[in-house]
């Protein structure tokens, strides 16, 4: 697992830009994606689905499955603690593909 993405409350840059990465190590080609078909969901320490990001999305590479996040005022929990988000592509009539987990913790 990569290591945790350290972040305080209130914190809104830098923008996470992330590449998606495929179960066979090759890059999500996001090819005809559109930004509006990415989601960025947050997670509690129990792995509960607790919000849906409200920030917004660059598609950097489609080819390499390069993205880019920022975030909105209210995507950052105000509550330090251990949180996991994932990205979320919406293919439209076929199976979503999700990330891996990624640990956020929060600090105050």
């Amino acid at each position: 697992m990569q290591q945790p993405i350290m972040w305080a409350i209130g914190q809104l840059e830098p923008f996470w830009t992330v590449q998606i990465i495929q179960d066979n190590n090759q890059p999500l080609n996001l090819a005809g994606v559109q930004t509006s078909q990415l989601a960025f969901i947050i997670y509690n320490a129990n792995f509960a689905q607790i919000a849906v990001g409200n920030g917004g999305w660059t598609i950097i590479n489609a080819a390499d499955g390069i993205v880019q996040y920022a975030f909105a005022t209210n995507d950052v929990p105000t509550v330090p603690g251990t949180y996991y988000v994932r990205i979320k592509v919406n293919f439209n009539g076929s199976t979503p593909f999700m990330t891996d987990y990624i640990k956020w913790v929060i600090q105050p």
